[in-house]
């Protein structure tokens, strides 16, 4: 037993509790040897949350939590796939129809998995501390991020040649720690070595990821105009114009190769505003081909609208709206807005690892409402 801020003693972690420290230990860096990482992780996202789900039988709920924008959400995913199945059906043959109608299931099961974990981290956690997985992942990512730098890559990851710790990837190395610096910082600051490191490092061999760089400067910027700490809020203003003015050319080169991608996208989702495109249901990984090869297309938002159209894009601001308004702005609020940021520039939520942790933090917060109550 650990003891309270008022001093008094806490009770014992839960049995939802402990799943709760083993999925979000685990899913952000959970790999198997030879397997495709972004699919294991995904995986492990969906069977982690069914695990959660079982274990909320063994626990005592806490509160009674009610979500209308979750219902929405899941209702229409769930709906879209029946409807695009239809759209497909009307040209296609029967194999090929049902191939598409398990593709956007498994879409939907994505969804599903998500609006869970959020309704079941608000209704049954209980001393669950989101700060002990944070410094856990981020001190192996800190270990592998330094000794793939050494040039020791004894370890399977996706792409070796990257220094990118257990994420995967150098860009979601960089983004996981933005991400998590605040939490850290906030609860010990000599804790930040190992996300600011595992940042420095995956900046300098990946060479031109900004975005989880320039969601952190921009996110402590608002955050301390908030505050009205308009000292501090301007000198995060001068870092980020320092940035913004020493890697000049790289920001031109990345805003020029987004607008091309943007306005390929933007005319995707034009093509059906209403219902969108449907799931990635053409195996195509969630990518997209503008004569410049294939390539993600480094927007959550737009992505979301190109999927399922722009009602279910409405109904995921309005979900975070209502988690995000008359809360606390605290350094759990800082990390959640770097991780939104960051869907504007760059394919994140969209992958398990950080997605996972995203919805973790947004339960989270939503349950502060009814503990300060």
């Amino acid at each position: 037993m650990s003891k309270n801020k008022s001093g008094g003693v806490q009770s014992p972690l839960s049995f939802f509790d402990y799943g709760l420290y083993l999925f979000t230990f685990l899913c952000p860096i959970f790999f198997l040897f030879n397997w495709d990482l972004n699919m294991m992780q995904g995986l492990f996202f969906v069977f982690g949350v069914f695990f959660l789900l079982g274990l909320s039988f063994f626990s005592k709920r806490q509160i009674n939590y009610f979500n209308k924008y979750l219902g929405l959400i899941v209702i229409w995913s769930m709906a879209m796939v029946f409807i695009h199945t239809f759209k497909f059906s009307l040209t296609q043959g029967y194999t090929a129809s049902f191939l598409n109608f398990c593709l956007l299931s498994e879409g939907f099961i994505y969804v599903l998995c998500g609006c869970l974990l959020f309704y079941l981290i608000v209704s049954f956690k209980k001393n669950f501390n989101i700060v002990y997985p944070l410094i856990a992942i981020n001190l192996l990512n800190f270990i592998f991020a330094i000794s793939q730098a050494m040039g020791y890559k004894w370890i399977w990851i996706k792409n070796m040649s990257q220094v990118s710790g257990l994420m995967g990837i150098a860009p979601h190395l960089i983004i996981f720690s933005a991400v998590s610096l605040p939490i850290l910082f906030n609860y010990k600051p000599i804790l930040s070595i190992m996300p600011v490191t595992n940042i420095i490092l995956g900046h300098i061999y990946w060479g031109n990821s900004f975005s989880g760089i320039f969601a952190f400067l921009s996110g402590i910027t608002l955050f301390f105009c908030l505050k009205k700490q308009y000292k501090k809020m301007f000198v995060w203003i001068l870092i980020l114009i320092t940035l913004i003015f020493v890697k000049w050319d790289v920001f031109i080169l990345k805003a020029l190769t987004r607008i091309d991608l943007y306005i390929a996208v933007l005319n995707e989702i034009k093509q059906n505003v209403l219902l969108g495109q449907g799931f990635d249901n053409s195996m195509s990984m969630n990518m997209i081909n503008i004569g410049k090869g294939w390539m993600y297309r480094h927007n959550d938002y737009f992505n979301i609208a190109r999927d399922l159209g722009i009602p279910f894009l409405i109904f995921i601001v309005l979900g975070l709206r209502n988690v995000l308004k008359k809360v606390n702005i605290d350094y759990l609020w800082l990390a959640i807005i770097i991780l939104m940021i960051c869907s504007f520039t760059w394919t994140s939520i969209y992958f398990a690892r950080l997605g996972s942790i995203g919805i973790v933090l947004l339960a989270l917060k939503e349950r502060e409402k009814y503990e300060l109550c």
